[in-house]
């Protein structure tokens, strides 16, 4: 019953796949692969299928800068301007410092422009050749004068005053983990998250990853025939 339940769950989500385990005490004392990994091929998801996480990736970067706090590396109150190898402010709002403590509760006032418009192959094209760090790429989004800046990147209201999603606030995290670690955010989350964890096919690097396992994502559409879904979970290997 229980297992018709969730394949009924996933039918009205348009999810194609899930992997689902519960745990208890530290020991996963059930778990269950549903659907499709492949929905074109029909390959099944089983118990290696690695899923992207999309978002709940931030629940992971918050805990690494998290870990750096505890080592007393900052004070969430402090000027992130006093880590970072650029200056960041507002520029509406110049002389309002920028703290971990907003970043971390998205109130820093940033807004992810170029997420919420929709975004076409020109809009993509106009961002490459990529960086090869974080740090490279921020400036030229964010400060003034910067090729890709604009100021619909920043909100009218200072930051501390408004909160509003951002998901390139979070970049700024993971580039505040890197300079405050001085490893990459990757290599710090896999020593000291993952590795831990026995999380062993997690990473935000897909090449560490085996690709024959990993779970194509979805995205839901108005035709039912080319419905699909983005199907994301974190999935921990033991």
């Amino acid at each position: 019953m229980f297992n018709a339940t969730i394949a009924s769950l996933l039918k009205i989500g348009q999810c194609p796949s899930a992997s689902i385990c519960v745990i208890k005490n530290d020991e996963v004392v059930w778990a269950n692969t549903y659907g499709f990994s492949q929905v074109w091929l029909r390959q099944k998801a089983d118990a290696s299928s690695i899923y992207m996480i999309g978002s709940t990736t931030k629940t992971i970067t918050a805990t690494a800068l998290l870990q750096l706090y505890e080592q007393g590396l900052f004070n969430l109150d402090d000027d992130i301007n006093s880590y970072l190898p650029f200056q960041l402010r507002n520029p509406k709002h110049p002389d309002v410092p920028i703290t971990f403590r907003m970043l971390l509760s998205h109130s820093a006032s940033i807004y992810d422009y170029c997420i919420f418009k929709p975004v076409g192959l020109l809009d993509v094209i106009k961002f490459m050749p990529f960086p090869e760090t974080i740090d490279e790429w921020l400036p030229d989004v964010l400060t003034p004068g910067g090729t890709f800046y604009r100021e619909d990147y920043w909100l009218d209201s200072p930051p501390g005053s408004q909160t509003t999603y951002s998901s390139i606030g979070y970049l700024v995290v993971g580039c505040l983990v890197e300079k405050l670690s001085g490893m990459s955010i990757d290599k710090y989350c896999e020593n000291n998250i993952f590795q831990p964890l026995e999380m062993d096919n997690t990473s935000y690097d897909m090449q560490r990853l085996d690709r024959d396992n990993m779970v194509t994502p979805y995205i839901s559409t108005d035709s039912e025939c080319t419905s699909r879904c983005l199907s994301m979970t974190l999935r921990v290997s033991h």
